[in-house]
């Protein structure tokens, strides 16, 4: 007895050794939240085009066939049989007074669609609130939900309706898209045309043709017309430029993409038709595009999200997301120029974690 008796004191006095050297700073600390230190970055309006990465196939091209893709009157033509022409030269100008006012209206749309988003996203956010109280029932929550998704796809339609006039107020000046001899022409000055109609034929130099494809979400944001660099592994090292002639109406049945098509000189004969080609294309300028990098989303609920801070709180907003590139996105709706989105330590982060954003890193030195 006297031995167990030992044992305890013994055991007694190293809890209270231990305890001792414990103060009461360091109990409380186990149980206050940690404040993350986060990277962030501050949204702001900035010039952007999105880049579009296809890959396609080279074939050949010894003829470009003229045609509209909108019947229309034409206003204006500046060829002729027997001429050489050069990529980009002005060749018909049609009236364009439709596709004038079509984009007026659909420019108009997307600023009430980003009205409407922005009144059911607040709402969405009200209520969410509310619900997290029990103050309305799941079908009020459920409806605004709802109101907010619907708002979203309406403001996405009313993007591309823009995008798509834009296209069709260019596609009224028909430019040639190779260097070549005007094989022959079919069009006047005061003729109406119609989609389809063949108003030239235009023997191309050295010319191939890349078809590649892209999807419903990017086919909007091209123009014909537009130039884009092309490389192939058949000739490493060298790079083409291209000329878009072609985007496609119509999907393809089997993968739901587009086709897209590029006139390409080759005066050195290098190109090979069935050759792998690699395509960079570009969408619209946008001149105040807002975006993120890619690092600020992450997901919840199956949501692609970010998060903001709010007085030294992490919040969460689910943004509408355009067009992307490699490293950044364009939100079309929620964030706002000056607004601070977390880009680090996101696996970390819910609704109201205490964070401090870390210092903006100063660009490294250069080395001498």
């Amino acid at each position: 007895m006297l031995c167990f008796s030992r044992i305890l004191t013994s055991a007694t006095a190293v809890i209270s050794l231990v305890l001792a050297g414990c103060s009461g700073d360091d109990l409380a600390t186990d149980i206050t939240p940690t404040t993350l230190s986060v990277n962030t970055h501050t949204v702001a309006k900035t010039e952007w085009s999105p880049e579009i990465h296809a890959f396609g196939t080279f074939e050949s091209a010894d003829k470009t066939y003229l045609s509209v893709d909108s019947p229309d009157l034409v206003s204006s033509v500046h060829f002729d049989a027997g001429q050489t022409v050069n990529a980009g030269d002005i060749l018909i100008k049609l009236d364009g007074k439709k596709q004038e006012l079509r984009l007026q209206q659909a420019t108009a749309d997307v600023s009430s669609a980003k009205a409407m988003l922005g009144k059911a996203q607040s709402t969405h956010e009200r209520y969410r609130s509310l619900f997290s109280r029990q103050m309305i029932s799941k079908e009020q929550m459920k409806q605004a939900e709802t109101d907010f998704e619907s708002a979203q796809a309406r403001l996405r339609q009313a993007s591309a309706a823009e995008a798509l006039a834009q296209q069709e107020l260019k596609e009224t000046t028909v430019r040639s898209p190779v260097d070549g001899i005007v094989e022959s022409r079919s069009v006047e000055a005061g003729q109406n045309v119609m989609p389809g109609q063949q108003l030239g034929v235009i023997q191309g130099i050295n010319t191939l043709r890349v078809v590649t494809y892209v999807t419903q979400r990017e086919v909007n944001s091209l123009q014909i017309g537009e130039t884009a660099p092309i490389s192939t592994q058949g000739v490493p090292g060298r790079q083409w430029q291209g000329r878009v002639e072609l985007i496609g109406s119509t999907a393809e049945p089997g993968t739901g993409n587009f086709a897209v098509r590029l006139a390409v000189n080759d005066p050195d004969g290098l190109l090979r038709e069935g050759m792998s080609a690699r395509v960079i294309l570009k969408g619209f300028t946008v001149p105040d595009a807002l975006l993120i990098p890619r690092s600020a989303l992450t997901d919840r609920d199956r949501r692609r999200v970010v998060y903001t801070i709010k007085d030294g709180k992490a919040a969460m907003v689910e943004p509408v997301l355009g067009l992307a590139d490699s490293e950044r996105v364009r939100v079309l709706a929620g964030l706002e120029a000056g607004d601070q989105v977390i880009t680090s330590r996101l696996d970390l982060i819910v609704e109201g974690t205490p964070v401090q954003a870390l210092p903006a890193q100063a660009p490294a030195a250069a080395q001498p």
